[in-house]
């Protein structure tokens, strides 16, 4: 197995924006190229790559694309398929040896932020202290499930598994295959929050969850996270 992990950035037309505002932080923190780490756009059936940003993660990261093709849109479908498709794609390459055999895959949206510069490497420390085929935040609502910004395992059977999901109901995909998640075994670890749904975050609320570890956070929908974080791990206020 590659040492190696792979991160996925998903997105729809509506939301590009935010995202590539989210790559570009991504890549502004490293201060090198990361060999160690690969990354994946997956544009949603109505969305366009962005090259310039393309070109900028390209600086830091090997760079990789997709393109999904079911047209699903609106919450939970077009969620649904967007992560199911992107999966898709990453596990067929890498079974195809098109890709390497990753040790994970990060799963990101819009609303994903680092907290740290050394958010990738205690990510990937903490994935892999742990034999789980998923690896995140384990929230209570509406059931207890893994939010789906989190860690997946290449492991050939969960990879054969996640191939095998054809079709998604309509609510959310880390909430309908929650059960199976637990069984494939699950983790929660502090180094990820979500507080899905959050409109705003104040710099006091960001630096209380730097304090207690976390290196990644989930929800905050304005991107003030996004602001905050590019103004104090890059040193500049500017996002671009």
């Amino acid at each position: 197995m590659s040492k190696k992990g792979i991160i996925n950035l998903q997105f729809w037309s509506g939301d590009r924006a935010q995202a590539m505002d989210v790559a570009r932080l991504i890549a502004n923190i490293e201060p090198r190229h990361r060999d160690e780490y690969d990354f994946m756009f997956s544009a949603r059936w109505d969305a366009e790559h962005h090259a310039n940003t393309i070109r900028d993660v390209s600086c830091k990261f090997n760079v990789f694309t997709c393109k999904t093709k079911t047209h699903a849109s609106g919450w939970p479908l077009g969620c649904n398929y967007l992560w199911l498709e992107s999966m898709h794609a990453i596990y067929r390459r890498i079974k195809s040896g098109e890709l390497p055999r990753y040790k994970w895959v990060l799963t990101l949206e819009n609303d994903d932020c680092p907290l740290t510069r050394d958010w990738l490497d205690r990510l990937d420390e903490s994935f892999s202290s742990m034999n789980m085929a998923v690896v995140g935040n384990v929230v209570p609502y509406p059931k207890h499930h893994v939010n789906g910004n989190c860690l997946f395992t290449t492991a050939p059977e969960f990879m054969d598994f996640i191939l095998g999901i054809r079709k998604l109901p309509k609510v959310g995909w880390d909430y309908f295959l929650a059960d199976r998640f637990r069984w494939w075994g699950w983790a929660d670890i502090p180094e990820i929050r979500s507080i899905w749904g959050t409109r705003t975050a104040q710099p006091n609320l960001l630096e209380q969850y730097v304090s207690a570890g976390v290196k990644m956070l989930h929800g905050v929908k304005d991107g003030s996270a996004i602001r905050w974080a590019k103004h104090n791990l890059t040193g500049s206020g500017r996002l671009g």
